[in-house]
């Protein structure tokens, strides 16, 4: 309702949010399920609510992610990959960046660990670069997107401008390898490594592909 009345231009994305916890942090969920209810949230959103909406994987309001995780980093990274290549507004409260945990409020308040030993150097780089990537390609930010595959643990999906394409691959399974195929028409690279990819990527347990392609 706040949509149909040209009320807001975008929400507190805690929609995306509850279905990104029932899919990657607590397993409740499986691919297909978790797209098919990402589809329905898009459909009931105006377009430009869809992009201008704050999405986010945690708050002052919610328990940290890696806690909802069980503290697995490798949960966490997949959800920070979604986040930062899929449309809206994202938002990192501070201290997801270096792995911070904590429970219900006040727990999730947390004082931010200045120590840097403190720090998950991993999530922290891998943020990074994922925050240079969707500030360094507009198909992030603003390109269309359009369901890939959603089978068992396997979600892809794709960000497209006049400019390139990414597809975008979570495996979200703990304990299987998955494959995405990567259609001719590239030559696609690992957008985050600048590697080329083969026809046929393979993704190990809980890990995640961002690759590109540019257009004539």
């Amino acid at each position: 309702p706040w949509f149909r009345h040209d009320a807001l231009d975008g929400v507190m994305h805690y929609k995306l949010w509850e279905r990104l916890v029932s899919f990657l942090a607590e397993e409740a969920w499986n691919a297909e399920r978790f797209a098919a209810s990402v589809r329905s949230i898009w459909r009931s959103y105006p377009e430009a609510g869809n992009y201008g909406s704050l999405t986010l994987l945690g708050s002052h309001d919610k328990p940290r992610f890696r806690t909802l995780c069980g503290g697995d980093a490798r949960k966490l990274l997949l959800a920070t990959t979604f986040l930062l290549t899929f449309p809206g507004a994202p938002a990192v409260y501070y201290g997801d960046e270096v792995g911070m945990e904590g429970g219900e409020d006040p727990d999730n308040r947390r004082c931010f660990p200045w120590d840097e030993a403190r720090w998950d150097q991993e999530i922290l780089a891998a943020t990074r670069r994922l925050v240079a990537l969707r500030r360094g390609h507009a198909a992030l930010r603003t390109g269309r997107v359009t369901p890939e595959l959603a089978a068992g643990r396997l979600l892809a999906f794709r960000r497209t401008d006049r400019d390139e394409q990414f597809l975008v691959a979570l495996n979200a399974d703990a304990k299987r390898e998955a494959s995405v195929a990567l259609e001719r028409g590239g030559p696609w690279v690992d957008a985050l490594t600048e590697r080329p990819l083969a026809a046929r990527a393979t993704l190990a347990p809980l890990s995640s592909l961002v690759a590109r392609r540019r257009f004539a």
